[in-house]
């Protein structure tokens, strides 16, 4: 159920992107027959879910805010969580201006301590699933790890598409992606990345989240017309 709530929310972020709307989580928790189910899938986007004013550069609308802060209250990080759950916690509390977001929290400078001794293949899997955090704004740490190590990403990308694990793939576009951006060449042409995903990816609502964002962080887009 949560994850067909997740894709749920992940197409609605997706249209309001392409549309420049902003709003879509509050009125996707107003409307859902259970909140708490709608609540679970905002924790599992986190930052993207309020992906269209980070885009723009703009300050998310206070109600999309207030739901992010209240689907973080509603599923707390518990002992059990690794490491990147607590990055992505703490990067959601910072847009959410409950921690300095130039600092993005403890958490992710003690994943980047981390990394120093993972290989090209390590990185890249776990650097994947912090994909919500690969937002100029919210990277910290992690996004100075990635830039240093922005060919290993590289590699991890095309150790992806070569796999068909499309889902993996258009995570680490988006680092790759704004390894570009920061000055730093993860050694890939992303459009042709990004347009073969269009093509091949998998049918799932959250990848097409990823790619369409990997494609809007590229620096040629930028840059625009």
């Amino acid at each position: 159920m949560v994850t067909g709530s997740v894709e749920g929310l992940a197409g609605l972020v997706d249209s309001a992107l392409r549309r420049r709307q902003s709003g879509a989580v509050a009125a996707f928790v107003a409307g859902a027959p259970q909140e708490e189910v709608a609540l679970a899938a905002v924790r599992v986007l986190g930052p993207d879910a309020l992906a269209p004013a980070l885009l723009a550069g703009a300050a998310p609308l206070g109600a999309d805010r207030m739901v992010l802060v209240r689907a973080l209250d509603a599923h707390p990080v518990t002992g059990a969580d690794g490491l990147e759950v607590l990055c992505l916690t703490q990067a959601a509390r910072a847009l959410c201006g409950g921690e300095d977001a130039t600092g993005v929290g403890s958490a992710a400078a003690g994943w980047a301590r981390a990394t120093a001794g993972w290989d090209w293949i390590t990185l890249s899997r776990r650097v994947a699933w912090l994909a919500p955090m690969a937002w100029p704004q919210l990277c910290g740490p992690v996004g100075e790890t990635v830039c240093g190590r922005a060919v290993d990403v590289g590699r991890g990308l095309a150790r992806a598409m070569l796999r068909r694990d499309y889902p993996t793939a258009a995570r680490l576009a988006r680092w790759a992606a704004l390894a570009g951006r920061l000055g730093t060449d993860p050694g890939l042409d992303l459009d042709t990345v990004t347009r073969h995903l269009d093509l091949c990816g998998d049918a799932s609502s959250r990848t097409a989240l990823h790619t369409e964002l990997a494609r809007r962080m590229t620096p040629a887009a930028a840059e625009g017309p």
